[in-house]
């Protein structure tokens, strides 16, 4: 149902935007002016409805270049029991994960988003954050930002971080 509805308010956008050319350049004379008109009508209808992606789009490669990522603003050196016999962290899993419960309750993983957090441009920014409970010290911040295009449940965003 949801794809008809865009079918149709699609049909009805490209139905107006064809009158308002016809309206514009219908009472000119000269071949020229029209299909200027018309141009000018087809680009205007165009990024009606699309110039928030390719704003959105430059707004979020600032972003991604200057605030996403990883902060790191303490290191804690971790007890034997956090490495196995090879050196290696036992407490990320194998595809890079945090595993919280080899950490224990030590340390805190938290989530806070921020949705839209420009009135305009729908990005979205989410933070995870690493706390030691013991001296309740942020230990770092990994930052993501994600550009969202109509609806979010239905159309896939571009995410970087």
């Amino acid at each position: 149902m949801f794809g008809l509805g865009i079918i149709i308010t699609l049909y009805l956008y490209i139905r107006l935007a064809i009158w308002v050319a016809r309206k514009l350049a219908g009472k000119r004379e000269n071949k020229q002016w029209k299909w200027g008109v018309r141009v000018t009508v087809a680009l205007v209808f165009t990024l009606i409805p699309t110039w928030d992606a390719i704003v959105g789009r430059i707004y979020l490669n600032h972003l991604c270049s200057t605030e996403a990522g990883v902060k790191v603003y303490q290191t804690v050196e971790l007890p034997a029991e956090y490495w196995d016999g090879q050196g290696k962290a036992r407490f990320i899993s194998a595809r890079g994960i945090l595993d919280m419960a080899v950490l224990g309750s030590r340390f805190q993983l938290s989530n806070v988003s921020e949705p839209q957090i420009n009135w305009l441009i729908r990005i979205d920014k989410d933070r995870w954050q690493l706390k030691d409970n013991q001296t309740e010290k942020i230990l770092g911040k990994d930052y993501f930002y994600s550009l969202l295009w109509l609806v979010k449940p239905f159309f896939a965003s571009t995410k970087c971080g």
